[in-house]
């Protein structure tokens, strides 16, 4: 038996994850604040702008969505945390009682 307890955990942690992004729409915000189109279609050369699901995109103010956004581009990293309004939280519960 070659399955390990820790691969099947990390396949059932990477499927949650791969449903997670699939059922969020997931958009592009530009450092105006306009949700500017689907996340993974910015132009080539530019730099990296930040990506909401829609709901919460949507959910915020146009001056939060620039400043979350603004804060992303003005980076030279490639991971930015959001600003605390734009925080991203799955709000799922887990059954313990299986």
């Amino acid at each position: 038996m070659g399955v390990n307890l820790k691969d099947i955990i990390r396949e059932i942690i990477r499927e949650n994850l791969r449903n997670w992004f699939k059922k969020e729409k997931w958009k592009r915000i530009d450092t105006q604040g306009n949700i500017a189109g689907d996340c993974g279609t910015m132009p080539k050369g530019k730099k990296t702008q930040r990506c909401l699901p829609q709901a919460k995109a949507k959910s915020l103010t146009k001056k939060q969505r620039k400043a979350t956004a603004r804060k992303k581009t003005a980076s030279n990293k490639q991971f930015v945390s959001n600003t605390k309004a734009a925080k991203v939280k799955k709000n799922e519960t887990i059954n313990t009682n299986s």
